[in-house]
């Protein structure tokens, strides 16, 4: 299992060096770009979320690979999971976290639907697991 994961990391770490680095040989198109981030809210919850969004995925990375705390925003939609909702991934950005634009948790999202949905929503995050498919 930690093989596996060690396997996938690495994959997605080689995958942004290549599209970091330009190389129009090697660079796959967006669709192909598959895998998730689970992201720890500053309440210790966690989510998975989604990009294609090569800069987006590079900022996760490094999040993981550096501990760093971000924002992590997106559009709210329902969705099943254990929290009711997901952050639509073309809608994912990261951003600085600063105490003047605490949004949310996660839960606070899950608690009050009915006020986020389709709204943007940003968690003060650290990335804690990467899944490449």
């Amino acid at each position: 299992m930690k093989r596996a994961f060690l396997v996938s990391l690495l994959a997605v770490l080689n995958l942004v060096l290549v599209l970091q680095a330009g190389s129009p040989q090697s660079k796959p198109p967006a669709a192909e770009i598959r895998g998730y981030f689970v992201i720890q809210d500053d309440w210790n919850d966690t989510l998975a979320v989604e990009t294609k969004n090569i800069t987006v995925l590079s900022e996760l990375v490094q999040m993981y690979r550096s501990g760093e705390r971000k924002w992590v925003c997106g559009t709210v939609e329902l969705y099943r999971n254990r929290w009711g909702f997901r952050l639509k991934p073309e809608t994912i950005f990261t951003g600085e976290v600063t105490a003047e634009a605490l949004q949310t948790t996660i839960r606070g999202v899950s608690d009050n639907m009915d006020y986020w949905l389709d709204s943007t929503a940003c968690f003060s995050s650290i990335v804690v697991k990467i899944r490449y498919v």
